[in-house]
């Protein structure tokens, strides 16, 4: 089955051989926007909203937010702000 709100790609000649190889392809997206990033330890507490205002959150939270929406389709097409807050990263992510 396909998945909607897929962006079109295309592949481009990048060695000027001539040879595209794969032509048009079609991605799977999820744009996440983090707040300041800090090299804090994570705590695996997010808020993700349409627009979260200004706030700071740990890059290995970013990083373990980025992990869980591969593994849920609702973040696709989608895109949200990211910041540390009192919601497991699992259910934030679900919530999308």
């Amino acid at each position: 089955m396909r998945r909607q709100n897929r962006a079109p790609v295309t592949c481009h000649d990048t060695n000027g051989d001539g040879d595209v190889g794969l032509g048009p392809v079609i991605l799977d997206y999820t744009v996440v926007g983090p707040g300041g990033l800090t090299d804090d330890e994570g705590t695996g507490l997010v808020t993700i909203a349409a627009s979260t205002g200004r706030g700071q959150i740990p890059r290995a939270d970013v990083a373990a937010t980025f992990v869980a929406c591969l593994d849920e389709p609702g973040t696709i097409g989608k895109s949200f702000d990211l910041i540390s807050g009192t919601t497991p990263i699992p259910e934030a992510v679900a919530g999308i």
